[in-house]
């Protein structure tokens, strides 16, 4: 009996190696749908603490640049262009390096130093990502560098042309004549996947569009008539492939806008698994596309004392720039690395070797069937194409042009259908800026309409020039100033009656004793929390972003002295009637 019960034994632990791969496989592909959740609700903050904590820095590891390209919209999302500004740069790099094959398309997989593959994205995740890098470098004022990001989105597509119905090719029609090709030769496979397409000019108005703007600036900064000839020509571009766009163009070139606005709406397209084993990838919506406007407006001085008097009458061009589930639907602008992935189909024949050895008596057909049966599940199980993505980027971008004149206005946003939201506290560029764009990412949730429509900033900061009832004291000691310690500031309190025997060095090592970083090490990664948010930060986000409306138009819970010294002071502060 013992040795009966003893002769399983190697099929049962060939079963138990089997599920323990069949789990890992399992887990190979998982994405983090937290981030995305926590994303769309506009918790920027917490994406950012997420995805930094676990920032890779192996090159080989696939998550290195997407998980680079998650911390960078987060940051950018969150209104801090300066904090992104390493994250930024370090992408445009790994993006940029060996990027381009000789026929100018994208390659989506690069040999890096040391012999290193590491994974780029699909075409049009890059492309965004060189907008969003654009982006981030003329939120700086930096329209130089924001030219070349715009200009290497404009990188060639491939076109596999048209199926019989006349439309143009599917990646699943693409993977089909790939497959029949590979019936002559294993080498004409890759060599249909490698030359079969024709490279062609792209079709991302996106990229012309932020590519004029940077040129318009460098214009206006210099007059170099050069400059302005190229944005005329990008912008013509633009509006070629996108009708809608040439409002917008026009009035940033005739100069009766000074001010741009670019607003990422709704959830992109998720990446899914289809086919054979689920071994083919494709994008599907996540939110279907339309062509509803957004609706922009203007209020002076803000919202909070706004009367119909006080919008502006005339409509403002905006237009949707990009329509990011057309862009991921499109053969064009997908890599098919997973139809390179699923290229073998030994798989299932392994899988059905296997069942009928298995089926045998005998103990060694039994182990080799077991072990042919494990390998068959476990190739056709990994066989399921990888469906990690950018998934915060948006369901569209709009783009919208205003003449801003007032140091202190709210614009409103709203697209049909979804909640409003107020931007307060923008002001004209600055005198040494020719141009100002406002980069603004619309949550999706009822989070919104709790913060994102009042307008009304309740805590003085330092990224506007708004008056706040109850600045005239910090927040650390019950008032509504979160700016940090300065001359300026301190008066504004003394002028209440508040810390008249106090120095700006006094008050810097107050908010020390209380732990409040007031120079943060811009070596840092990822800067702490704000401390509206529970944070020891006073760096504010820039005014325009959803990050500062998040931050500064709700109301906090009070804070909590953490030292002897600020308990005592707040006792001798007389309360506000």
């Amino acid at each position: 009996m013992q040795h009966l019960l003893r002769k399983p034994a190697a099929p049962m632990r060939l079963f138990a190696a089997v599920g323990v791969l069949l789990f890992l496989a399992a887990c190979a592909h998982t994405t983090d749908t937290r981030i995305r959740e926590l994303f769309d609700r506009g918790e920027y903050p917490r994406v950012a603490s997420r995805v930094a904590a676990r920032l890779p820095e192996d090159r080989s590891n696939r998550d290195y640049i997407l998980d680079r390209m998650r911390l960078g919209l987060a940051l950018l999302a969150d209104g801090r262009p300066a904090a992104a500004e390493p994250i930024m740069t370090r992408t445009f790099e790994m993006l940029r390096t060996q990027g381009i094959n000789d026929d100018k398309t994208v390659a989506a997989a690069i040999l890096g130093d040391g012999n290193v593959i590491f994974w780029k994205g699909e075409p049009f995740e890059q492309a965004m990502m060189f907008h969003y890098i654009a982006v981030q470098k003329a939120l700086l004022g930096e329209w130089d560098n924001a030219r070349a990001a715009s200009q290497s989105s404009l990188f060639l597509l491939k076109d596999f042309g048209e199926n019989e119905r006349g439309g143009r090719k599917t990646t699943e029609e693409i993977a089909r004549t790939a497959v029949q090709r590979s019936q002559r030769s294993d080498r004409a496979f890759d060599d249909y996947l490698d030359h079969g397409y024709t490279p062609v000019k792209t079709n991302f108005a996106l990229g012309y569009f932020m590519n004029a703007l940077a040129n318009l600036a460098l214009h206006r900064s210099s007059g170099d008539p050069a400059r302005l000839d190229e944005a005329r020509d990008n912008f013509n571009e633009a509006a070629t492939l996108n009708p809608s766009l040439q409002p917008v163009a026009d009035a940033l070139i005739n100069q009766s806008a000074n001010t741009v606005f670019i607003i990422d709406y709704g959830p992109g397209p998720e990446k899914v698994r289809y086919g054979p084993d689920d071994s083919l990838t494709r994008f599907a919506p996540r939110l279907p596309s339309d062509q509803r406007p957004l609706n922009l407006e203007l209020f002076e001085p803000a919202i909070a004392s706004a009367t119909p008097a006080d919008r502006v009458p005339s409509a403002l061009p905006t237009a949707i720039a990009a329509d990011l589930n057309a862009l991921a639907q499109d053969h064009m602008w997908n890599n098919f690395e997973d139809i390179r992935a699923a290229k073998s189909t030994l798989g299932t024949a392994m899988l059905l070797g296997g069942a009928i050895a298995a089926s045998s008596r005998d103990q060694t057909a039994q182990i080799v069937g077991l072990s042919l049966l494990g390998a068959g599940l476990f190739s056709k199980l990994t066989a399921a194409a990888d469906t990690r993505h950018c998934e915060l980027l948006p369901n569209r971008v709009y783009v919208a042009a205003a003449n801003i004149t007032h140091p202190v206005t709210t614009v409103t946003l709203a697209v049909a259908g979804s909640p409003r939201l107020a931007l307060p506290g923008i002001a004209p560029p600055r005198a040494n800026r020719p141009l100002a764009l406002h980069y603004v990412r619309m949550p999706m949730t009822s989070e919104i309409a709790r913060w994102g429509q009042s307008g009304r900033v309740l805590y003085s900061n330092d990224a506007c020039d708004c008056a706040v009832p109850g600045d005239d004291l910090p927040y650390i000691l019950g008032g509504r100033c979160v700016q940090k310690p300065s001359l300026e500031v301190l008066r504004r309190y003394q002028s209440a009656g508040h810390l008249l025997d106090f120095s700006v060095i006094d008050l810097e090592n107050l908010y020390r004793e209380e732990g409040i970083d007031l120079n943060p090490d811009p070596r840092r990664l990822i800067a702490p929390r704000h401390l509206l948010d529970g944070g020891t930060s006073l760096e504010s986000p820039v005014a325009g972003s959803t990050g500062f409306v998040r931050l500064f138009c709700q109301e906090h819970p009070p804070y909590s002295p953490k030292s002897e010294t600020l308990r005592a002071l707040r006792a001798s502060i007389q309360p506000r009637p």
